[in-house]
């Protein structure tokens, strides 16, 4: 009917263009022309005012089915605008039906224009109404908000089938045109459709009803599916659980994790991470207890993924933890012996001031071996002269004597001579009077007691003073040790720094990285070598060890004169290794068997030292040369030479400076050990000076008692 209307239009506008199209003048010719169009026109309306009725009364059918769907909006406020608007459809249509009649499409151009407006109020109206529903849903200021999910879920499923019924309403009413004129108001619709896709009311519903369909749909259904297919298979977390517990073999394992498409490179790095790893203490456990050594500490430390940054101060923790147990080992020791009065407050001083990085565990270990054995027997001496005393086979003065042997500290001693008298009962009443040659028995004994602890407390006194020299000594030559080693690699820095610029003062980028990949390939293959020779020696000394451990002095020598010879005819290679042999078999020839277990770790370890300080020095001279290809690099000739004088300076004078440091620390200490030494000596010769005054006393008191034995047997 579009065409209908277009044809109305154009004989409309021929009318008046016949009337008007010449102005105000009307010619003869002009009139006939408009007289002969307005009889056509009104022919044209005779036949199309039938085709107008057809039109209206499918348009009622519309409405009807548009009223039918407002019918069935459930929100009251919502069906009444709807109504409204689809009540002023109607009315505009009944209004423009005559005029429509009348002009054709004018009228249907009109009516479309009044429908669009009525249109876009339903589609605000609409669009309104869900988000004053939507708000709450997510607003929690909104008082029904907390309303019961099952409540909500039935609003919510209202809301989208109102939203959808008013779609419905518009799309009914855009399927049809006025007069001619479509009315395209399934632009609305489709708009309400975008809007129900950009605020996800489609997805939301899902979300609302999914739940349901999942409980009582989708999962039986997949349980079903699941006992009848038995799709499951094994996880790599369930791999790795049962690997761990043995219930599969490693070759299983495999087997699995290829079927679940991992590469062979990857298996084996899965199954290398699948076993459970050791704990740090685990770890400090194992080496407290020699169980691990140092390498496989360190070794484990890094598989346990600690950050190379930290993990050798974590290593370094961990060893000091070791050896902190023992040491509190040791401490506990040494406070029992202290509280049994076996040893002095100087002794239980001396233990408080050893720390973790001034002992060695092995040496802690013996020492708490030797206070463990000096415990059992001072206890059994002391038990031994306990009951001497009870059963009165010695007297309190030989008692107290013999006990001040083993009990150094006074007040312990005092106090277990009083508690024993205290229990004492005598099997013979012994009469207050004492006859001389008694008197002169019990100052005998006296006497030579005393004189035996003059002799102990003076050879005491003597290897304690020996320890302190030899700690004085020991800490020199630490000090001296490691001023010589920085010197010495200070020196060795600035004339590995000169003698690099000599070669390559003034080296481009490419040439200075083609340097330092030749220095480092030079500076492995010489550490490799050395640590291989290391090794080399290390295993020969421990066979050579091995089978001389119980020789003779003479089988002894006769092996030494055996390598001496072979020692002239050697390999490069091997010379090093034979005179290893030949320095450690000279060691063992003069001592015993239990001596030489301890003197071969002695001569290994001081190979290991000898060998580092190599490697330390062949690193230093790397590190000196690469730093100054880094440095120098880009710069020319003069300005390279110029600045390797400048570096091999500051090495030599932060050097000077860190000797002088250790300068000062080194007599810091060795004052405190020689003040440590003038209080232990002190302390050693007021004992003696007391038991020398004891001594005179006592001999006096004899004496006199001799005298008077004299006179009496005259």
């Amino acid at each position: 009917m579009g065409r209908l209307g277009f044809k109305l239009k154009n004989y409309i506008l021929k009318f008046f263009g016949a009337v008007l199209g010449t102005g105000t003048r009307v010619t003869a010719q002009s009139a006939l022309n408009a007289a002969g169009n307005i009889i056509a026109l009104q022919a044209w309306s005779q036949v199309v005012s039938h085709e107008f009725d057809h039109i209206a009364a499918e348009w009622e059918e519309k409405a009807k089915e548009a009223m039918r769907e407002v019918s069935q909006i459930e929100d009251k406020e919502l069906k009444g605008k709807v109504e409204q608007s689809v009540a002023k459809f109607q009315a505009f249509r009944k209004w423009w039906h005559g005029v429509a009649k009348s002009f054709g499409g004018v009228g249907g151009w009109i009516t479309f224009a009044a429908v669009a407006a009525e249109a876009l109020a339903i589609y605000e109206t609409a669009f309104n109404w869900f988000l004053a529903q939507f708000d709450e849903f997510w607003n929690p200021d909104n008082p029904n908000f907390t309303r019961p999910a099952k409540e909500k879920l039935d609003k919510w499923i209202r809301i989208q089938r109102d939203f959808q019924r008013v779609v419905n309403v518009l799309a009914v009413l855009g399927s049809h045109s006025v007069y001619g004129n479509a009315l395209g108001l399934h632009v609305f619709a489709r708009l309400l459709n975008n809007v129900s896709w950009a605020l996800g009311i489609g997805w939301l519903s899902w979300i609302a009803v999914g739940p349901g369909m999942r409980f009582t749909l989708a999962q039986p259904l997949e349980k079903e599916y699941r006992r009848r297919l038995r799709p499951e298979d094994y996880t790599r977390e369930l791999v790795t659980r049962l690997l761990r517990r043995n219930i599969i073999t490693v070759d299983d394992a495999r087997e699995i994790l290829a079927g679940l498409g991992w590469s062979d490179d990857k298996i084996e790095n899965l199954i290398k991470d699948m076993w459970d790893y050791p704990s740090r203490s685990e770890l400090q456990d194992l080496y407290e207890d020699k169980i691990i050594t140092d390498e496989k500490l360190n070794d484990w430390f890094t598989r346990l993924g600690i950050h190379p940054e930290i993990r050798d101060d974590m290593l370094t923790l961990t060893k000091k933890r070791a050896t902190s147990s023992v040491l509190k080992g040791y401490w506990d020791r040494v406070e029992r012996l202290y509280l049994k009065g076996y040893i002095d407050e100087d002794k239980l001083s001396e233990a408080y001031k050893l720390t973790i990085s001034n002992v060695d565990v092995d040496n802690l270990r013996r020492l708490i071996i030797q206070l463990e054995d000096d415990e059992k027997r001072n206890d059994e001496r002391v038990k031994t002269l306990i009951e001497a005393f009870r059963d009165g086979t010695i007297d309190e003065e030989t008692f107290r004597a013999r006990l001040a042997e083993i009990i150094v500290r006074p007040e312990v001693l005092e106090n277990l001579v009083a508690l024993e008298k205290q229990r004492k009962q005598p099997k013979i009443r012994v009469e207050p009077t004492e006859t001389l040659e008694r008197r002169l028995r019990r100052l005998e004994n006296r006497l030579e007691i005393l004189q035996i602890q003059y002799r102990y407390q003076s050879k005491l006194r003597e290897q304690d003073l020996a320890v302190m020299d030899a700690r004085i000594t020991r800490t020199k030559t630490r000090y001296d040790a490691m001023i010589e080693r920085i010197r010495r690699l200070a020196e060795i820095r600035a004339e590995s720094i000169l003698a690099e610029a000599q070669i390559s003062a003034g080296y481009d980028v490419k040439r200075a990285e083609a340097r330092i990949r030749e220095l480092t390939s030079i500076t492995e293959a010489q550490i490799s070598r050395l640590q291989a020779e290391l090794e080399a020696i290390i295993k020969a000394l421990e066979e050579e060890f091995e089978t001389f451990r119980t020789a003779t002095t003479y089988e002894v020598q006769a092996r030494i004169r055996y390598w001496q010879a072979k020692l002239e005819e050697a390999s490069p290679d091997q010379k090093p290794i034979i005179e290893a042999k030949i320095v450690l078999l000279q060691e063992l020839a003069a001592l015993s068997v239990a001596e030489r277990e301890q003197r071969v770790r002695t001569v290994i370890e001081r190979y290991k030292a000898r060998y580092n300080a190599r490697i330390e020095e062949i690193k230093a001279r790397l590190e000196a040369r690469i730093t100054f290809l880094r440095e120098t690099v880009g710069l020319s000739r003069d300005e390279a030479l110029a600045r390797a004088r400048e570096m091999a300076e500051r090495i030599r004078k932060e050097a000077e400076e860190r000797i002088k440091e250790l300068e000062k620390r080194r007599d810091a200490e060795l004052k405190e050990l020689e003040e440590r030494k003038k209080k232990l000596e002190l302390q050693y010769d007021r004992r003696l000076e007391e038991l020398e005054t004891r001594i005179r006393q006592t001999r006096e008191e004899l004496e006199i008692v001799r005298e008077a034995l004299q006179k009496v047997s005259r």
